[in-house]
């Protein structure tokens, strides 16, 4: 199966797994007839269903119960029990019958009265006379087909697939089944552990589930990037639209790494939480929660953003709440008190949480610290930027300052709302100078991924600020719902032409092969039964579905000692109690070959290779082929026939 199906599989059983969303989501709210209301409250549902989410996955790993259907199961009484507003799981059950019966009788007493109708389940959520609500729900389907095409046309670029990073990335995933949150030494593996949940939850490899995630993280935080937009500048449509494809298609005027853009990145899913938390913050008595709520809920998503990213949670976040304070001080209430108090809470306990880890690992609290200060595997490179990234920021910042000071123009003369975008706009800041001190501890290439995510957003509140004072010159104004089409159009256009030299280059041929072992891999994984088969490679693809086949290295295979053990077991296949008194002779029920083109393997190794695959076909032992592509075929050797391939085990 091609990678690309199995990406777009995979995305499409993630999209019906965050449906859940909309269960905790009241009726009412989905009638509301405000788009941006029902937009608040899934970003809420989000919100808090992710934290919990990673509170979960961590709880039933520590305790070693993980497993994608244990872990779904209760999530899934999570979202019932919010759904039903249970407050006590004491009355869970009683209060589930309460309602199933309820709904029973309604739906029963609609099929009576010949009222039920199933397109009035979907045509009442939204209001579509509302043509503002229509373009919204448009823009946002838009953006998100947008980001899959560009995520599929990225793969030219990447150079990350089976780099040693990745193998490093692929250990931590899979040792999250063998209860294992913690690999080699301590530092934030949540995002690990998602990517693991994500892998059983699509019925995926985990080598492909990185892929997966990869797009996702993409998905969500435009998503996210939208929203925030929305929120800070009061745009619903056009700068919202214009920042999200800034976003995407920018990538010669960010200081994104495109050659590692599949890289799992616990940054953009760490940014997930942080984008709603910097909004509630700001303005905490928009969330419908009593303080005792309140308290429950930010204290849930600060310790899963600790261990999703502690690098955000306790060096980025700070300069956040500082910020804010100061711009909010005449504003400062209990709330946000109380949020500034489960802040330091939530630091105690992942301390002390990860100072009981370290004691395990022989590790000094002072060694932590600096893993997370430093991303080792991280790394800017950008060939494709038309300037250097020093004078690239510079002239953003320019932009920036200027937008600026027209804000405080605003708020003095006009008494515009201008608290959210001054916050903003120092928040960004202070990470653009971080990036000009040279420090051993401070690493550059964590601050310049920030920016990539902070940068079109805060282009977005410039451009909202510069559209505000358009409006009060010339007394026009510059929304008009249609006008997103003429946006769409113009901005991909733009973008389009400022890089098209950069869009056409070619992939190289290693990278084509990369893509070929997967895909065949893949379907390794699809066909043949687990522990049923061995693969012959090359040793650098031994962690590859380690937990799902036996591994042969081509000099093992090549040697002697091979060839004894198969005629051995073809002597004595037949004899049960033989083989049960000397397993060191059993084979696996198929033996699968990995051949190279001669581009990408030694010659006399790809000619031995050929010989004995021939030698083996020439004394009996069924030989086929089961995978062919321009620079890869994958030779199948039968040792006992309907023992391996599924489908012919089952017909």
């Amino acid at each position: 199966m091609n990678i690309y199906l199995n990406i777009t599989l995979g995305l499409i059983k993630i999209f019906f797994l965050f449906s859940m969303l909309f269960l905790g989501i009241k009726k009412y709210v989905l009638l509301k007839r405000d788009f941006t209301f029902i937009f608040d409250a899934i970003i809420r549902k989000y919100f808090e269903y992710f934290s919990l989410l990673i509170l979960v996955l961590f709880a039933t790993i520590y305790t070693g119960f993980y497993d994608g259907i244990v872990v779904s199961i209760i999530m899934a009484i999570i979202v019932l029990g919010d759904y039903l507003k249970v407050t006590n799981p004491y009355y869970f059950v009683s209060k589930f019958k309460e309602r199933f019966k309820f709904r029973l009788i309604d739906l029963v007493k609609n099929l009576e009265k010949n009222q039920f109708s199933i397109k009035s389940i979907f045509t009442g959520y939204f209001n579509f006379k509302n043509r503002k609500n229509i373009y919204i729900l448009y823009s946002i389907a838009f953006l998100l087909g947008l980001i899959i095409l560009i995520s599929f046309y990225f793969i030219r670029y990447d150079h990350y697939l089976f780099s040693p990073s990745w193998f490093e990335v692929l250990e931590m995933i899979n040792a999250k089944d063998d209860q294992k949150w913690f690999t080699t030494s301590i530092k934030s593996e949540g995002i690990y552990a998602f990517i693991n949940y994500i892998s059983h939850v699509t019925n995926s490899s985990p080598e492909i589930t990185i892929y997966i995630y990869s797009v996702f993280q993409l998905l969500i935080v435009v998503f996210f990037i939208f929203w925030i937009v929305v929120k800070i500048t009061k745009s619903q449509i056009i700068i919202p639209v214009f920042v999200s494809l800034f976003y995407i298609l920018g990538f010669t005027y960010l200081p994104v790494n495109i050659t590692n853009f599949y890289q799992s990145s616990s940054m953009h899913l760490a940014f997930t939480l942080v984008f709603p938390i910097m909004i509630y913050t700001m303005n905490p008595e928009s969330l419908p929660y009593s303080k005792w709520e309140r308290f429950v809920r930010f204290l849930i998503a600060f310790l899963a953003l600790g261990l999703l990213d502690f690098y955000i949670l306790f060096f980025v976040l700070p300069f956040f709440f500082v910020i804010n304070s100061i711009i909010y001080i005449s504003k400062t209430n209990l709330s946000r008190l109380i949020l500034i108090g489960v802040y330091l809470l939530s630091i105690i306990v992942l301390l002390l949480m990860y100072s009981h880890f370290l004691d395990g690992f022989s590790e000094s609290i002072s060694v932590f610290f600096k893993r997370n200060l430093i991303a080792v595997e991280l790394y800017f490179y950008n060939p494709y930027m038309s300037i250097s990234v020093d004078r690239l920021l510079f002239y953003y910042q320019i932009i920036f300052i200027s937008g600026f000071f027209v804000n405080i123009l605003f708020a003095i003369l006009f008494f515009k709302k201008w608290k959210k975008k001054m916050v903003f706009f120092l928040f960004t800041l202070v990470i653009y100078l971080l990036t000009q001190i040279n420090y051993i501890w401070i690493d550059n290439d964590l601050l310049l991924r920030m920016l990539s995510i902070l940068i079109p957003i805060q282009t977005g509140i410039v451009i909202s600020i510069f559209f505000d004072l358009f409006k009060i010159i010339f007394k026009k104004e510059y929304y008009k719902s249609y006008r997103v089409i003429v946006v769409v159009v113009v901005t991909v256009l733009i973008f389009g032409a400022l890089q098209r030299k950069q869009i056409s280059i070619e992939k190289e041929e290693y990278e084509v092969l990369n893509e070929e072992v997967l895909s065949a891999n893949e379907k390794i994984l699809r066909n043949y039964l687990d522990r049923s088969y061995m693969v012959v490679n090359k040793e650098e693809f031994i962690d590859l579905s380690s937990g799902n086949r036996f591994f042969m290295s081509y000099k093992e295979f090549m040697h002697e000692k091979y060839l004894k053990q198969d005629n051995l077991y073809a002597k004595y296949i037949g004899n049960n109690k033989y083989l049960h008194k000397h397993p060191n002779i059993v084979m696996p029920s198929s033996v699968l070959v990995f051949v190279y083109d001669e581009k990408f393997s030694k010659d006399v190794e790809r000619k031995w290779l050929l010989y004995r695959i021939n030698y083996l076909k020439s004394i009996g032992r069924p030989v086929r082929e089961i995978y062919q592509s321009k620079y890869l075929k994958v030779f199948e050797i039968i040792n006992k026939s309907n023992s391996s391939y599924v489908t012919e085990m089952v017909f």
